[in-house]
């Protein structure tokens, strides 16, 4: 079993509570990533789980039993860092059996524990190298490696891809997919980049300020932000947000454009959200200032002023419009969201 119970768990650091009461239930076997913007809380609640800080309040259970007062060594739970923190003097293989010698396991078991985690992640060929005569990827698979050779109920990972090359990323993220499928252990896997979080956890968790904003899955997230900061943070490009007021039907942007949309309208000083895939050119839609067009080979961004707000289109022809240029954008039929006070409306009320 590998279930995680976070029950309001606080942290301060003197005056300052970096951690205001944070709640969550993680299944046996669970991929659950924590996202959000630097400073957000995320690492440090990690750090909690991992016990490497102390909760100010609340509780923290691995599998029914609470770990507040326990030593880090005794939560049967293995973290991989973001700076891979081997041991320079150390073999690969050292470096990976590392913990099982400190617990004093037998030599028998602890080789086949490095073999097994060898043979999973591709090391064979370099047990006996030390770490500066691996490449960046390598050493990330070496970390995992320690962590896999501990066997423990729960993974905690700690922005494990930041200091790697987009290619790079790319690899060792289909490598922890492949990880988690063929052991099943549960994970918490904390980051910033949302690519990595969509595209390995079963459900995000997304934070802001030391506060969860929501748990869900990514296309939940996606689909249905329960927030103004999860509607910008989720998705890329994030979604365009522009204020205005609801009157009589219509909506009428901060700047006094009157923005023709399909569906009702909330009444009131409301926000509008669509995602730049939902947008298109079309002869009768919203004036849109071309700023800047970044071409990707598939499809082109285009940053643009929408009714004084900073927004983005997506264009898959290669007819691009020209800085300082006002071309015209519609909405896709149902793919409005409304915005209240920064929660979300849901449903729209007639």
């Amino acid at each position: 079993m590998g279930t995680l119970v976070l029950d309001n768990v606080q942290k301060r650091f003197g005056e300052i509570e970096v951690l205001h009461g944070v709640s969550l239930d993680v299944k046996d076997g669970e991929f659950i990533a924590l996202v959000g913007p630097s400073g957000c809380g995320k690492s440090t609640l990690l750090r909690l789980i991992a016990g490497l800080d102390s909760v100010s309040g609340g509780r923290i259970e691995v599998d029914g039993k609470v770990m507040n007062e326990v030593a880090p060594k005794d939560r049967d739970v293995a973290m991989v860092f973001q700076s891979y923190a081997l041991y320079p003097h150390m073999t690969v293989r050292d470096n990976m059996a590392f913990s099982l010698q400190m617990a004093r396991a037998p030599k028998a078991e602890i080789e086949k524990s490095v073999r097994l985690a060898a043979d999973i992640l591709g090391l064979e060929p370099y047990l006996d190298r030390k770490p500066r005569e691996l490449s960046g990827g390598q050493m990330q698979r070496v970390a995992m490696g320690r962590a896999i050779v501990r066997n423990p109920e729960i993974f905690l990972f700690d922005e494990p891809l930041s200091n790697l090359d987009a290619k790079l990323r790319g690899k060792v993220r289909k490598e922890i997919q492949a990880l988690h499928r063929r052991l099943g252990t549960t994970t918490i896997y904390v980051t910033h980049d949302q690519v990595e979080a969509m595209t390995l956890a079963n459900r995000l968790v997304v934070m802001n300020g030391g506060h969860v904003e929501q748990i869900g899955t990514p296309l939940e997230l996606f689909d249905k932000p329960a927030t103004e900061f999860v509607a910008g943070f989720i998705g890329a490009p994030p979604m365009n947000l522009i204020r205005g007021t609801g009157r009589g039907g219509r909506f009428v942007s901060e700047d006094g454009t009157d923005l023709a949309v399909e569906g009702p309208v909330p009444e009131g000083a409301i926000t509008l959200g669509v995602r730049p895939g939902h947008l298109r050119r079309a002869d009768d839609g919203w004036p849109a200032t071309v700023e800047v067009c970044e071409t990707m080979g598939h499809e082109t961004h285009v940053s643009c002023d929408i009714c004084g707000c900073n927004s983005i289109f997506l264009m898959e022809d290669r007819d691009f419009p020209r800085p300082g240029e006002t071309v015209k954008v519609r909405p896709a039929a149902s793919s409005l969201h409304w915005f209240r006070d920064g929660q979300r409306l849901e449903p729209v009320p007639a």
